[in-house]
């Protein structure tokens, strides 16, 4: 079963995304600052990152760019999951290492799709 990390400091996107993932079977983690998520990293395997651009402590994009610096982290594939969604933004994501840019509010089967296509290559 595949392990997805959410990190983003609303307490109800972590708790509906998860009841969504959970119930197309993945496991899942939530972390609600990006210093959270970074040691949940270190310490568990985890198979993809949904990471929220806006948090109180570190923001998504530093975040994803430690991930990407990091050599045990890096193949994890990271998908910022933000309101911020113009071009600017999403260039931005990619700058930072992310796999991919997806927008809140989100739809279910979109965020399926993408989570899909990154997992496929590891199971």
């Amino acid at each position: 079963m595949a392990r997805i990390l959410i990190i983003d400091d609303e307490p109800e996107i972590i708790t509906l995304t998860r009841m969504m993932l959970q119930k197309a079977g993945y496991e899942v983690i939530g972390a609600e600052s990006g210093k959270k998520g970074l040691e949940i990293l270190e310490k568990d395997k985890v198979d993809l990152v949904l990471l929220d651009v806006v948090m109180p402590d570190i923001n998504g994009w530093e975040v994803c760019r430690k991930i990407k610096a990091d050599e045990k982290l890096r193949q994890i594939p990271v998908v910022m999951f933000t309101v911020y969604d113009n071009k600017e933004d999403v260039m931005r994501s990619h700058e930072c290492g992310a796999d991919a840019h997806l927008s809140k509010p989100f739809n279910r089967e979109e965020l399926l799709d993408v989570i899909r296509r990154f997992l496929i290559r590891i199971f």
